[in-house]
């Protein structure tokens, strides 16, 4: 590897809080395991090596590979539900057996990025990652109708969010996460994505409050047309 290669590498590292090793260390949060009756405390990790839930009793200490995790579901900025392939059982209706943690700090968002980048099945998150200088200028103002939450629909060149500043109503969907996406006439937008309990389809009515930008409609298409070849839709 060139010098100058080392130092780009270094450099973006550094920006990123990540180490330059190639390995990314485990974010660390002090969280709770909340249960049907009561809770845990303990500590969550989470990085390249898995999912390690850490507390006082061994006997409840969890571990999982993240290929072993059916879906990560950051609720809020302190809600993480990790949702197993483990079945419930009988009792459980054909529902997967998932585990709740209340974080005592807000959940960073270079976690939901590091998720977003390692995990290939869906992803759910409230929290948005961090900004990407791939940011598409495209934008809109719209109320997602159902829970009187308005906010920005923004089209990025990985993906497409909800921001709002209510917490736990934000949403950033990669494209390869939405099952469709629907312009039902001028003003209604209507996404479904890959999310809850076995990945059921949700869906979110967005009401916009203005036309959208030119080429906001076309630059979504592509990007949906391209999930299942993998490659990124080509800017207008």
């Amino acid at each position: 590897m060139s010098i100058r290669r080392l130092v780009i590498v270094a450099s973006l590292s550094s920006l990123l809080g990540l180490p330059t090793t190639g390995h990314t260390q485990p974010f660390a949060l002090t969280a709770r395991e909340d249960r049907a009756f009561g809770s845990r405390p303990g500590t969550l990790r989470i990085g390249d090596d898995g999912v390690v839930f850490d507390t006082a009793d061994p006997k409840h200490r969890r571990v999982w590979h993240l290929d072993d995790v059916r879906q990560f579901r950051v609720e809020s900025s302190r809600r993480l539900v990790i949702e197993t392939y483990r079945s419930r059982g009988w009792k459980g209706a054909g529902r997967s057996r998932t585990y709740e943690y209340a974080t005592g700090t807000d959940i960073p968002d270079a976690l939901v990025a590091f998720l977003l980048a390692r995990v290939t099945r869906p992803v759910v998150t409230a929290v948005l990652p961090q900004r990407r200088t791939t940011l598409a200028p495209l934008a809109v103002a719209v109320h997602h109708e159902g829970t009187d939450t308005a906010g920005t629909l923004a089209l990025y060149d990985d993906g497409l969010a909800f921001e709002a500043d209510r917490d736990g109503f934000a949403r950033y969907w990669r494209f390869s996460d939405l099952d469709a996406v629907l312009r039902q006439d001028r003003y209604r937008l209507y996404v479904a994505a890959f999310e809850g309990n076995r990945e059921h389809v949700r869906p979110f009515l967005f009401t916009l409050k203005q036309d959208p930008p030119p080429g906001f409609y076309d630059l979504l298409w592509r990007h949906l047309n391209s999930r299942s070849t993998g490659n990124p839709a080509p800017r207008p």
